[in-house]
């Protein structure tokens, strides 16, 4: 099929040898080269042997659609000739995506919400357009969504671009989603199924060049960074809350932890932490850091670790009262511990758990309520609820 096209870009391009050319294409047997190489066509034409002008080109991708529109409409068609149908949807089909396609190369925007629920409807064929331009060692662009592309958007398009983002790796090489809009929607998240909306930003959030920020200081918003821009986006305190631990989810070291675990199950557990003075704040902006613990205590009962309880008496013997107003500070904590070793002896020497544990699990005899659990590395736990009391 290359070399008929190549011999066809040699020739002089008369008149009489385009009727000839078309003519050659249009006739019997159809499902040869009338029908099964229309895609052909459009393919190989520009790489003919002989260069042409930009112009030129464009005229022969319109001869060749208007061709194909002719050859459909044909009113000498017989009943029985399935081709129609099988020319007619890969008409539509391969030129619309094709279109999408140089929309994207174009680094043009889709701006209605209409023609982005048509795109994700028919991602598939889209998708397969883009890996077919990957194997002929071309750019895929990713296509740009605007904002105003996501105004009106209803919860079952939100479930689909999680569902289609979910089951394809390639999802957001294809396009490229605003975080802001779906942040701003959840901010609001009146009608819609706000764990979508979570699991959307996050995937949005771990798959383009924007930077999500939970300042201490905003209880109630969050500040994103995108397209050279800050924004601070208000969410309230419970649903700030609720997208932080959706982020804490993926975490690399919960992951990892899970695969070194009997059925990919990680082991977390909600643990209390008591604390004092400057480790107040440093838990609140930095997290559970291993190059402060044992700032207050010096080595624990079994080394060097973060120390967790699931008694509340427990941690409120770490705690100190401010002396201003006699308040103490205890964090609710999720903790990640994996395989446990069970430890009845105090050892404050430990760096590390024991080689195939992920935590210590300290018991005392006789003492069945005083149970503590120790981690060693960072990102074994997240504080997300911080408790003012007094006692």
């Amino acid at each position: 099929m290359r070399d008929t096209f190549e011999y066809f870009f040699n020739l002089d391009r008369t008149s009489s040898c385009t009727e000839k050319f078309w003519s050659a294409v249009d006739c019997e047997p159809r499902d040869l080269i009338g029908l099964r190489h229309f895609s052909r066509i459009m393919a190989w034409f520009p790489y003919g042997s002989c260069g042409f002008a930009f112009d030129d080109e464009n005229k022969i991708n319109e001869r060749t659609i208007n061709v194909i529109q002719e050859w459909i409409l044909k009113k000498d068609r017989r009943p029985h000739d399935f081709a129609n149908a099988y020319l007619f949807e890969w008409f539509a089909d391969v030129i619309d995506k094709q279109e999408t396609q140089d929309k994207a190369k174009r680094h043009e925007s889709i701006t209605k919400l209409e023609e982005f629920q048509t795109i994700l409807q028919n991602y598939s064929s889209y998708a397969k357009l883009n890996r077919q331009t990957t194997l002929c060692d071309q750019a895929v662009w990713p296509l740009r969504i605007a904002s105003s592309a996501l105004v009106n958007i209803n919860d079952e398009t939100l479930k689909l671009i999680l569902q289609l983002s979910q089951q394809s790796a390639l999802f957001y090489r294809d396009f490229n989603l605003p975080i802001i809009p779906f942040l701003e929607l959840y901010g609001k998240s009146v009608g819609f199924n706000e764990e979508t909306l979570r699991s959307l930003i996050v995937s949005i959030a771990l798959s383009s060049s924007c930077i999500v920020m939970a300042s201490p200081e905003q209880t109630t918003s969050i500040r994103v960074h995108e397209n050279e821009t800050f924004v601070n986006i208000e969410l309230g305190q419970h649903r700030r809350l609720a997208l932080m631990l959706e982020f804490y989810e993926i975490r690399p070291m919960k992951q990892l932890i899970a695969k070194q675990c009997k059925g990919h199950n990680p082991n977390e557990r909600e643990l209390f932490h008591g604390t004092q003075g400057d480790a107040i704040d440093g838990i609140l902006n930095d997290g559970f850091d291993d190059r402060y613990w044992g700032t207050n205590f010096g080595k624990g009962k079994w080394g060097h670790g973060a120390y967790f309880a699931d008694n509340p008496s427990v941690s409120h013997r770490y705690t100190g009262a401010n002396p201003i107003d006699q308040t103490r500070i205890m964090y609710y904590n999720k903790v990640v511990l994996g395989k446990e070793s069970i430890l009845n002896e105090l050892n404050s020497e430990l760096m590390s758990a024991p080689k195939g544990f992920h935590s210590i699990h300290g018991q005392f005899a006789g003492k069945p309520n005083d149970d503590e659990y120790i981690v060693y590395r960072y990102g074994q736990a997240l504080p997300y609820l911080r408790i003012t009391y007094k006692a």
